[in-house]
């Protein structure tokens, strides 16, 4: 499990340098679907970043060998101490079951700089599967936390890009 995640926004050169200068790092490269051109580098090495604003997390759970697909959905949620143990328990309680068709990631993230600002970080084969996923009984450890807004719920989607000039 990777200690840390951390991601930065910027142009598609000034990410295209830092992914081109530290192969060393796993950055990945996405683009926001809301079709907003609105670029990121995700960092999911574990070493530390290389990003000069980042924004970091620590990793509090994860599924074991996670593998960056195509997709990816952020949850942001804002939380206080005794809805994040629920939402601990809740992942906990996901990752002993069987992975949904098409989980390739999932990980549990903690603001490093807001400790009650917590993200479900998810990748997926597809877009499909994230939108099945969040109907079905696989998702229901979620469901207190779904799109309510006093939980500061926010959900954000990207794709995997390639930077290549």
């Amino acid at each position: 499990m990777a200690a840390s995640i951390s991601l930065a926004f910027g142009t598609k050169n000034i990410l295209q340098n830092l992914q081109m200068q530290n192969p060393q790092n796993k950055l990945v490269s996405l683009s926001a679907t809301s079709g907003v051109a609105r670029l990121m580098l995700l960092d999911v090495s574990g070493l530390p970043t290389v990003f000069a604003n980042p924004v970091t997390f620590k990793t509090l759970n994860e599924l074991p060998n996670p593998e960056y697909r195509d997709f990816f959905a952020f949850i942001n949620l804002q939380l206080d101490a005794d809805h994040a143990k629920i939402l601990q328990a809740s992942v906990d309680h996901f990752l002993d079951q069987s992975r949904p068709l098409g989980l390739s990631a999932f990980a549990l993230l903690e603001n490093a700089k807001a400790s009650s600002e917590y993200t479900l970080l998810t990748s997926w084969d597809h877009v499909n599967d994230y939108h099945a996923w969040l109907t079905s009984s696989d998702f229901e450890p979620f469901k207190t936390f779904y799109k309510q807004a006093r939980y500061g719920y926010r959900e954000t989607a990207y794709n995997r890009i390639s930077l290549e000039r």
